[in-house]
């Protein structure tokens, strides 16, 4: 949802005065993919997650 979110605001705010409302949710899908490869490596590699943000 925050995706989302945040596309639609920034979208109205102008900063996609070139890309169509149809490109803005091409882009938003993108994120979504990236989003599930993120979440599932994480789910998979929690102990090296956990090394990673140890001090």
């Amino acid at each position: 949802m925050f995706c989302v979110g945040a596309t639609a605001n920034i979208y109205s705010q102008g900063a996609f005065d070139n890309i169509t409302l149809g490109g803005s949710i091409i882009m938003v899908i993108f994120y979504l993919i990236v989003a599930i490869f993120i979440r599932k490596f994480v789910e998979s590699n929690p102990k090296d997650i956990d090394k990673w943000f140890k001090k």
